[in-house]
């Protein structure tokens, strides 16, 4: 920066920092908030008009700075020319706020700033670009998120959609809305006086963003991909972010404010990412899985908010995005069904999935996966004393019935087949050419699952002359795209034979009356 330059920015930034006309603003519509009385509004709105008539109001945000070309005192948080940038964005908010009393409605046709220059300096302040520097006596960016939250509250009320076409016009500046509510974490600490007030409202901010973008064609992929560039487009560190954020929640020490909304709104949170088409299949890292069990039982410790009841009946519905094979065994090996037994315990009237359309129990969706070895090997291996329990909890055989019903079935089954080879011979060999030579083994294609083959010898067969042409490897076994292993499927086509061999004659004598009363009708026609 040249001397004149830099003389000349110094002289501007000084005029700027020492401008009364916004502090005026500011004390006169805080004193409307304060409680002015409604006789003294109608004045106080013509000079509030005044003010903005002169233009001078909003100086800095208004001016066309370059910001490479700011001084590091510029930079400093705490510093005159940082707080100059807060408290005219303070100013506009108040602006916007008072707007809403009928007595400063004609104050509504002001925009004395544009979204553009808005954004321009929240991406100067945001702590994520790192532009500003810390101080001896200044070293977290509180002062500032409080200013932003409450700024971008109001932006996301205003009844038009200027906000999200802008925003989806400008992804930078949508991302610096996402990365405030993802990683507010890393910017306030659990123990500030302002950490309840910035966890609730940085999240509701990127709640109403993505709510907005719902109505927009296209819009949840724009949040979705916004959302993974800020973590290396990585779905497991998105996730394992939301885990800190459970965490977050669980040192707060207001128990009062909005403490049942945060956590409902968490649970929302992350039930809409879950359900996003970008985190369909995730494979959830360990971390996510203890912080969403914690944070369920913690909950558990306020039986008597029905916010917390509300938040975990979403948590549950939001688990149904994770009912991958390998998530539904680390999240029976981390003690899922137990968090689930404690959570009804506390709220008798049960927990459903809600939000998407299921009312189906968390502990039925879990039964139908059972099915899955693995999966019933991971509930054995956790709850063993289940199956033959010495003394039987009343309130658990009560509520999980079905899923207790379907694990005492299945693993008898699974161990009976497990030691018998019988099954074997009733799934033909798919190598039907009349040079193959068989064998009393089964093997299935390892990339489908849909074809079995007796050899080594028919599999390569049949490969070459077929199966390579109509194999839906891509897809996974049985089309389920890696949500079920080759032992799953094996096991439920033995499951399917036992069963058909234990109801045979049931079976036979349904079909037997379907057949008659399907010939009576032919004939009476």
């Amino acid at each position: 920066m040249s001397d004149r330059t830099r003389r000349g920015h110094t002289i501007l930034s000084s005029r700027v920092t020492s401008s009364k006309e916004t502090d005026v603003l500011r004390s006169k519509l805080l004193h409307v908030f304060n409680g002015l009385p409604v006789p003294l509004r109608k004045r106080s709105c013509l000079e509030i008009k005044a003010i903005l008539d002169r233009g001078r109001a909003f100086p800095l945000l208004t001016q066309e700075y370059s910001l490479s070309s700011l001084d590091e005192s510029d930079r400093q948080l705490g510093g005159p020319f940082v707080k100059a940038v807060t408290n005219e964005l303070h100013a506009l908010t108040l602006l916007y706020d008072v707007c809403e009393y009928k007595e400063y409605h004609p104050l509504a046709s002001y925009s004395p700033v544009s979204l553009e220059d808005i954004f321009r300096w929240l991406d100067f302040l945001h702590p994520m670009n790192g532009r500003l520097l810390p101080t001896p006596t200044t070293s977290d960016y509180i002062e500032i998120l409080v200013k932003v939250e409450l700024l971008l509250e109001y932006l996301f009320r205003s009844p038009n959609d200027v906000l999200v076409d802008y925003l989806c016009d400008n992804t930078h500046s949508m991302r610096m809305i996402i990365d405030l509510w993802l990683h507010y974490h890393c910017y306030v600490s659990p123990k500030s006086r302002y950490a309840q007030v910035l966890a609730f409202g940085l999240s509701r901010a990127a709640s109403l963003l993505h709510q907005d973008l719902g109505r927009v064609t296209g819009g949840q992929e724009v949040f979705a991909e916004q959302l993974l560039a800020l973590e290396a487009h990585s779905r497991r560190r998105v996730l394992r972010c939301l885990a800190m954020h459970s965490r977050f929640l669980q040192q707060l020490r207001n128990l009062e404010f909005r403490y049942e909304k945060i956590w409902k709104m968490y649970f929302v949170f992350v039930s809409d990412v879950l359900h996003l088409t970008k985190f369909h299949a995730v494979i959830a890292p360990k971390a996510f899985v203890d912080a969403f069990n914690s944070g369920l039982l913690h909950i558990t410790r306020f039986p008597e908010k029905q916010g917390m009841n509300d938040g975990a009946s979403i948590a549950f519905g939001a688990l149904r995005s994770l009912f991958h094979v390998i998530n539904l065994r680390r999240l029976i090996a981390r003690g899922m069904f137990p968090v689930l037994v404690k959570c009804e315990r506390t709220w008798s009237r049960g927990l459903t999935l809600e939000g998407h359309g299921c009312d189906m129990t968390f502990g039925d969706q879990l039964s139908f996966r059972l099915v899955a070895v693995s999966v019933l090997r991971a509930f054995h291996a956790r709850h063993s004393d289940l199956l033959q329990p010495v003394v039987r909890d009343t309130f658990i055989e009560d509520r999980f019935k079905g899923l207790l019903g379907v694990y005492r079935t299945i693993w008898p089954q699974y161990l009976h087949l497990r030691e018998t080879q019988s099954w074997k011979w009733n799934i033909p060999c798919a190598n039907r050419s009349e040079s193959a030579q068989h064998e009393p083994n089964v093997r299935a294609c390892a990339q489908c699952g849909r074809v079995f083959y007796c050899s080594k010898r028919c599999q390569r067969e049949h490969w070459r002359e077929k199966h390579r042409e109509e194999c839906t490897r891509s897809y996974g076994i049985w089309g389920y795209r890696g949500q079920l292993t080759l032992e799953d499927a094996v096991f439920c086509i033995m499951l399917a034979q036992y069963s058909l061999r234990r109801d045979r004659n049931q079976i036979k004598q349904e079909l037997t009356e379907r057949m008659s009363e399907w010939k009576a009708e032919s004939s009476s026609e």
